[in-house]
């Protein structure tokens, strides 16, 4: 497994701590009364929603237990946290008893490709209003 720089490690550091306030802000302020909070930009000027469109307000609802609620404001969000979590852990490179803890290796062109794909027909289908599509707007 390859070493991580000392400025790699710092700015995985400076990124940890400022994700830790942000998931705090969004613990105690709830993005639905708006507040500090901007709105999605391509929604407030298109009137779609966009692929991330809800996923505050879906933080916002796991940080308080709902995984349903998260689940309704945006599946996508939901469903892909435990592959956010691995690429934090892969990217932070913890050893234990030094073996990796999460073993790393570059992805392929076909998971690009998919993850682009998902992310695509998600953006499209939840703006067909049209049911069972409708239920994944936020």
């Amino acid at each position: 497994m390859r070493a991580i720089s000392i400025k790699k490690r710092t700015v995985i550091i400076l990124l940890s701590f400022a994700a830790a306030a942000l998931l705090a802000l969004l613990y105690f302020f709830e993005p639905v009364k708006g507040g500090i909070f901007p709105p999605c930009p391509f929604n407030y000027l298109t009137g779609l929603y966009c692929p991330g469109c809800g996923t505050l307000r879906g933080i916002h609802s796991l940080l308080h237990g709902n995984l349903l609620k998260a689940m309704d404001y945006n599946i996508l969000m939901v469903l892909s946290l435990p592959l956010v979590f691995y690429l934090y852990l892969m990217e932070l490179g913890i050893k234990i008893k030094g073996k990796p803890l999460v073993k790393t290796r570059p992805f392929s062109k076909t998971f690009y490709t998919i993850t682009i794909t998902v992310i695509v027909v998600y953006w499209i289908l939840r703006n067909v209003n049209i049911f069972p599509l409708n239920i994944l707007a936020p």
